[in-house]
């Protein structure tokens, strides 16, 4: 009786052992995947700042293209309304002097 006592005496031991280094190698993983968790969160952190700072640049880039063809275009415009204005000015005053006469 007394070898079955030590029997399993010694079972529940390496049972023992057993249950601990398991607790061990949880505790283990559980800090491996916490680092892990962190290290992945920071790349994409990290990755999110500079795509921002690549959209930011893009966008910039974008108006300031934006800005020189709108500049552009309003210079022509000017331009066509002065050839118009010098072209025309005699034959506008013309009209609007008619108007002025038939109203």
């Amino acid at each position: 009786m007394e070898k079955t006592i030590g029997q399993l005496f010694e079972i529940e031991e390496k049972a023992n052992l057993i249950i601990n280094r398991a607790t061990e190698e949880k505790a283990s993983l559980h800090d491996d995947f916490e680092k892990e968790n962190i290290r992945i969160e920071e790349t994409i952190a990290s990755n999110n700042v500079q795509k921002l700072k690549d959209l930011q640049a893009q966008t910039d880039v974008d108006l300031t293209n934006e800005i020189k063809a709108l500049i552009i275009n309003t210079e022509k415009r000017l331009s066509d309304l002065e050839e118009i204005n010098i072209k025309k000015h005699e034959i506008l005053v013309n009209q609007v002097f008619e108007n002025i006469i038939r109203s």
